[in-house]
């Protein structure tokens, strides 16, 4: 009997796909797998490997170091995060290949994966800057409109990106002040609240800026592009990006920063960290402490209080104006004892004599 010939590399991952699709997988997830897998699918035709079998240890290596190599249209490398997001997408479908005795051997195990470095974010916006890059977009247009609604809601809930894109029409309770998010970062839904600003924004988007992209109303998503359809991720944070470049604040950033903003604002008015964790969809703490990193007067007056040599400092600072109290209260003591001795002479003078009837105590000195 002849065996019958091997999967193609295509066919496995389209299959691989399908399963998501059963095991129902969000359809972003799923489209990110695709990516993903098409990727490292030309990368194996380009090395003649057609067949999930032909994928060896080295292989798998190579399209890591082709990763690390790659370069964007703008000549910037690929982020780790970014690689190991690839990476990750490989690992997971051949981890499925070896389930279903497509596969023996699991190459990818043990591939160590790059590192994200825990960097602090960049300085978070202001308020009055904020403001100010809400300013630009025309809203007397329906694209200027559409712009300001969309970073109103990035900076009244703290929306991700790809959150905003997926927003629905019957995910937004205005009459409550809530907006909820399906299948936010790790499949997770959570409700937020949304500001009377934001909310006022987003009234008069839909009656007039949404109308007019949509007169047909048959797209469930909020914000829409110029043709009537689901704004895009990419098209989201090139026109907020575009924005934050013209306000002249020379922030670099997209939507993230609003995200940042909202975060920062809430811990410096005092709100509870945990509230925080919850309102950005973090399913670590640790994540929401890095996220919005210690307000910084926060740090300098934990500093102050704590350090044992600023402690020292306020010591000397607190000795020297005692020292200081000390020396002008003897002094003043010099002089009420000098007044006190002017007047026992006079008493002594008037022992003798009359003492003029106008003759009067030094003040402030009792006899």
């Amino acid at each position: 009997m002849h065996q019958p010939p091997p999967a193609s590399l295509h066919l496995l991952i389209n299959q691989y796909l399908e399963h998501l699709r059963h095991r129902q997988f969000s359809r972003w997830t799923i489209y990110a797998r695709a990516r993903q897998l098409q990727r490292f699918a030309s990368f194996c035709q380009e090395i003649s490997i057609t067949s999930p079998g032909h994928v060896t240890r080295e292989s798998i290596v190579a399209y890591q170091r082709s990763l690390c190599d790659h370069r964007t249209i703008t000549g910037r490398a690929l982020k780790p995060g970014s690689i190991q997001h690839y990476l990750v997408g490989v690992k997971t479908f051949l981890a499925w290949l070896v389930r279903e005795h497509v596969l023996s051997v699991d190459h990818s195990v043990g591939l160590e994966l790059p590192r994200e470095s825990q960097r602090l974010p960049h300085a978070a916006l202001t308020p009055a800057e904020v403001q100010t890059i809400f300013a630009l977009p025309d809203v007397e247009t329906t694209q200027g409109l559409r712009d300001r609604a969309i970073m109103e809601v990035l900076y009244s809930t703290g929306l991700r990106r790809m959150e905003l894109c997926r927003l629905n029409l019957d995910h937004m309770d205005l009459v409550n002040g809530m907006v909820r998010v399906e299948q936010g970062k790790g499949r997770k839904d959570r409700l937020v609240p949304i500001g009377s600003e934001a909310i006022g924004w987003v009234r008069r988007y839909l009656s007039r800026g949404r109308a007019a992209l949509n007169p047909a109303d048959d797209e469930p998503a909020v914000f829409l592009n110029l043709f009537g359809r689901r704004l895009s991720e990419q098209l989201l944070g090139g026109l907020v990006h575009r924005h934050i470049q013209r306000s002249g604040l020379g922030k670099p950033g997209s939507c993230h920063l609003f995200r940042h903003a909202f975060a920062t604002g809430l811990l410096r008015n005092g709100c509870d960290l945990r509230h925080i964790q919850t309102m950005l969809g973090h399913a670590s703490l640790e994540t929401t402490q890095l996220y919005t990193h210690l307000d910084t007067r926060q740090l300098q007056a934990a500093h102050q209080r704590c350090h044992p040599g600023q402690q020292r400092s306020e010591t000397l600072q607190l000795k020297a104006s005692l020292e200081t109290l000390m020396s002008e209260a003897s002094s003043l003591a010099e002089t009420q004892l000098a007044k006190a001795i002017d007047y026992i002479r006079l008493l002594k003078l008037a022992q003798g004599h009359h003492a003029p009837a106008d003759a009067k105590m030094p003040p402030n000195c009792s006899p």
